[in-house]
């Protein structure tokens, strides 16, 4: 019997070998770190032979590479999907602080080993991550330099402005519990207040658009 302070093993004895090792793979690194993780005690937790790895993964900082770029690529599109047909900059920030925050609480495990074990990753994978955070970054970017431009978003340093909203909704996922006093919705509605009264809106309740009309 597990006791309330032991977390039990993830079952996955029904599905295939890379989803197991994957899902595993993920629990252990969020509890061990990289290091202490062996390829070995990988194979003991999901029951197979530590040679049997090979059929599905190079070494361990391939299986890293794989579950960081994997993460990173979903959230990529998961954005770009939500956002399709959402128009104007506030609509659009409050759509990217909604999903942002939504990825980042139920994908916990993944983003925490992102954030801490990149540093364990070859150059070039490492370059390949930072280009996929870089593009979803733009994304970011895109909506505010709109907003700018439309004269809705008071922004004096771009570079700042991304990273302290970044820095914001990132630091979510460290603290963030599912039976916690908010709810996501709850901490995605503040978080998109603050956002929005850092860029000089105090009365986002309005309307986007309200009292324009398009020529």
């Amino acid at each position: 019997m597990v006791s309330k302070t032991e977390k039990a093993p993830r079952r996955t004895k029904s599905l295939p070998t890379p989803e197991a090792l994957r899902l595993h793979a993920i629990d252990m690194m969020q509890e061990l770190g990289y290091h202490a993780v062996t390829l070995r005690s990988l194979a003991d937790r999901i029951g197979i032979k530590a040679a049997s790895l090979y059929n599905h993964i190079e070494n361990k900082e391939q299986l890293l590479f794989d579950l960081l770029s994997t993460i990173q690529i979903e959230l990529l599109q998961e954005m770009e999907k939500r956002l399709d047909g959402i128009e104007g900059p506030r609509n659009r920030l409050r759509t990217f602080v909604e999903v942002h925050i939504e990825f980042h609480t139920t994908r916990r495990k993944e983003v925490f080993i992102g954030n801490m074990e990149r540093r364990n990753l070859s150059k070039s994978h490492n370059q390949e991550i930072i280009r996929l955070r870089t593009q979803y970054q733009a994304i970011l970017e895109d909506i505010l330099q709109e907003g700018r431009e439309r004269g809705e978003f008071n922004i004096i340093d771009m570079r700042l402005v991304t990273n302290a909203i970044f820095g914001a909704l990132n630091d979510i996922a460290t603290w963030y519990r599912q039976n916690g006093r908010l709810g996501r919705a709850d901490i995605s509605h503040t978080y998109a207040q603050l956002i929005f009264r850092m860029l000089g809106i105090l009365d986002e309740t309005r309307q986007e658009g309200q009292g324009s009309k398009k020529a």
